[in-house]
């Protein structure tokens, strides 16, 4: 059987074709594990961030809260007749409502 020279053209672009598709779907490969490693990073990095800004927040909840007990330990060192009065009156509210 003889092939005419357009028919070996044919061919050789088939040929040439298949290797460009194989050479796409080895670029796509690297391109999704390239995206896949962006994301594990990029979600790394967010928790960390997050982990930060939870721990900058429980450090100033627990400065403002020591803020609170100084503050009131002032109070009660300046009028400890007042603090009495005030947590006898709390105890006294807490008890009736908890007797309903």
């Amino acid at each position: 059987m003889v092939r005419r020279k357009n028919g070996t053209d044919v061919d050789a672009r088939i040929r040439a074709l298949k290797a460009d598709f194989d050479e796409l779907q080895k670029d796509m490969r690297k391109l999704a594990e390239s995206l896949s490693e962006a994301a594990t990073n990029g979600v790394s990095e967010m928790a960390g961030s997050a982990q930060r800004a939870a721990s900058d927040a429980a450090e100033q909840v627990e400065l403002y809260a020591e803020q609170g007990v100084d503050s009131v330990r002032g109070a009660i060192r300046d009028q400890p007749f007042a603090a009495i009065a005030l947590s006898m009156g709390a105890g006294a509210l807490i008890g009736s409502l908890l007797r309903r």
